[in-house]
């Protein structure tokens, strides 16, 4: 387990006063992230933001499914998140910096989970498991 106060890592104006994330492994099971977060007043719309060069497949039920762009048995990540609590938008990127693509390839995809309601304080918890 890992713990972490990342409340610094937003400005001042975000007006973040709480943000704890919480990192489990559950070995043979997967990792399950919960977010704790107290904000001031609500600015605009709070996301969790994740960065990938995989293939990005959203399915019905708070699934999101990441492929490696040259498997051929479709084997990846699979993303949980509770639909209810989040929706999800994607964001394609291309690379023009050689260096980022010899590690990244020549595009990549933010998945932007966008929290719906406009609470000051919540709990949110997603879970990646394999898709094997």
């Amino acid at each position: 387990m890992f713990n972490l106060d990342i409340s610094k890592a937003y400005p001042l104006e975000a007006k973040v006063k709480k943000w704890n994330r919480t990192v489990v492994l559950e070995r043979d099971k997967g990792i399950d992230v919960e977010e704790v977060y107290e904000l001031e007043i609500v600015k605009g719309k709070t996301y969790l933001s994740f960065l990938t060069p995989c293939n990005v497949d959203i399915e019905k039920g708070g699934i999101i499914k990441l492929t490696t762009k040259d498997s051929a048995a479709k084997t990846g990540i699979i993303l949980n998140y509770n639909p209810g609590q989040l929706e999800v938008t994607l964001e394609e990127k291309v690379l023009t910096d050689k260096r980022m693509q010899a590690y990244w390839g020549k595009k990549v995809t933010r998945i932007l989970l966008s929290v719906k309601n406009t609470k000051l304080t919540d709990t949110i918890s997603y879970h990646f498991t394999s898709s094997e």
